[in-house]
């Protein structure tokens, strides 16, 4: 994993609560991309189980990966910090229970320079509802940074749960 700022081309942000069966599944598949020119953003939403503990080992054992914890705020929250750690050139939110194929991060990024995109849809489910879709999850979109920086009040709403990534994804 590349960690010099102007070679960043995505950043992965993955907010964490209380997922110490699934975490390190989820980071493995992260630090296995066939793309190396990427940053990890780790959020603990204040876990009571060993999500911490599990994050920072990983965070030790890899300079590409940066960790904040706060207390429990709710995934939005978690979310809005990770995206204001951001340097990627493209963002994607990876939930904490998932996992990625090797080349997602690079023919996602492939596909969104040949567009000159500043959203891609991602997976062929989401793309067979466009255009009737009316929000999206968050891990349907691989979005443009400065596309965000761009409109400054996108973020993720606080204190809603379920549904906050489609709030976010209307709002773009």
């Amino acid at each position: 994993m590349n960690v010099e700022k102007n070679t960043i081309l995505v950043s992965v942000i993955i907010p964490i609560y209380n997922v110490e069966k699934f975490l390190a599944e989820t980071i493995e598949s992260v630090l296995q991309q066939s793309l190396v020119d990427f940053e990890l953003i780790l959020v603990n939403d204040g876990s009571s189980d060993y999500s911490p503990k599990i994050s920072e080992n990983y965070q030790q054992k890899d300079r590409g990966i940066k960790y904040f914890s706060q207390e429990n705020s709710g995934v939005s929250v978690a979310r809005n910090v990770g995206l204001s750690k951001a340097i990627g050139e493209y963002i994607f939110f990876l939930d904490s229970d998932d996992t990625i194929d090797s080349d997602f991060l690079k023919t996602n990024y492939e596909t969104a320079k040949l567009n000159d995109s500043d959203i891609v849809i991602v997976g062929e489910y989401f793309k067979k509802r466009m255009p009737n879709v009316m929000a999206l999850p968050t891990c349907a979109q691989f979005i443009r940074l400065d596309f965000l920086k761009k409109f400054p009040n996108v973020k993720f709403p606080e204190n809603i749960q379920p549904g906050e990534d489609g709030l976010f994804s209307s709002s773009n």
